[in-house]
């Protein structure tokens, strides 16, 4: 349960990030380390979502075995 709501609150961080890159306003407006710093938001958020997937996945494993 605490992994799932891991991933619940790293997809919602991840869609957030994905947003604010998709606005173009924002990206125009903002200054440069600004959208340099939710690009990199977005890279961790990802990351995050892969690690949370593979200890699920890990433990699914564990619990097969």
């Amino acid at each position: 349960d605490r992994l799932q709501k891991e991933k619940k609150h790293f997809e919602k961080e991840l869609a957030r990030a994905k947003g604010k890159l998709a606005n173009e306003d924002f990206v125009k407006k903002a200054p440069e380390h600004i959208v340099d710093e939710e690009k990199a938001k977005l890279e961790k958020y990802k990351d995050m979502i892969n690690k949370v997937l593979e200890r699920i996945e890990n433990l699914k494993n564990m619990i097969q075995q």
